[in-house]
């Protein structure tokens, strides 16, 4: 649950997965569910209050994804995998003209791409294994008077899936290009989590 990860950081990153899962760097992909509500944990801004907490942070991340996937290599087992495509309409076109400038709100004047794509992944006795969502929806409920760190609707989403389906749920973000929530840049975590849960249901009516 992070937005971006500049050059440098995103290196170190690949280099100690690599290094402790014994994975080729450029057989590493990287992906972010790219939620507004996450530090910026640039090493070039630990000279700033608190920022002293981001190399050892960065540090262990890299350590854990590495481990993790390790495991992950030593218990594969045969699966199905299935795609499945639904709707959600959680996502709008967020700018608008204003007859001066665009602002950032909701748009409902330009349509846009609603399209949920669910992958269901189950082992050979059909039990599930893992689901993954794609959605196309900058994470933008929570703006700037949110003060925590939060995953913003990805994570409700996430939740609803797996506690229905008893296995992970992994998130990948969509071209959103200029698509947010219909109801979006507030500090109430409430409307990001009841976000979330209209895109899991959508997930989970298409699977």
């Amino acid at each position: 649950d992070h937005c971006v990860l500049g050059a440098v950081e995103h290196r170190n990153l690949v280099s100690t997965i690599s290094a402790i899962s014994h994975v080729a760097g450029e057989e590493i992909l990287v992906v972010f569910s790219h939620t507004h509500g996450a530090g910026l944990m640039g090493l070039d801004r630990a000279g700033l209050p608190g920022g002293e907490h981001i190399p050892p942070y960065l540090e262990r991340l890299g350590e854990r994804a590495g481990a993790l996937a390790k495991e992950a290599l030593g218990s594969l087992v045969p699966t199905s995998i299935v795609y499945g495509q639904g709707r959600c309409a959680l996502g709008t076109h967020r700018d608008f003209w204003d007859g001066s400038q665009f602002v950032c709100g909701h748009n409902p004047g330009v349509p846009v791409d609603d399209t949920v794509v669910v992958v269901r992944i189950t082992a050979e006795d059909g039990n599930p294994i893992a689901t993954v969502v794609n959605y196309a929806c900058h994470p933008t409920t929570l703006a700037w008077d949110n003060t925590l760190i939060s995953p913003d609707y990805i994570g409700a989403t996430r939740e609803l899936v797996e506690r229905e389906t008893g296995a992970p749920c992994l998130f990948l973000q969509g071209a959103s290009g200029e698509i947010g929530p219909r109801e979006g840049f507030v500090g109430d975590p409430a409307v990001a989590d009841r976000n979330g849960r209209e895109l899991g249901y959508a997930a989970l009516s298409t699977l």
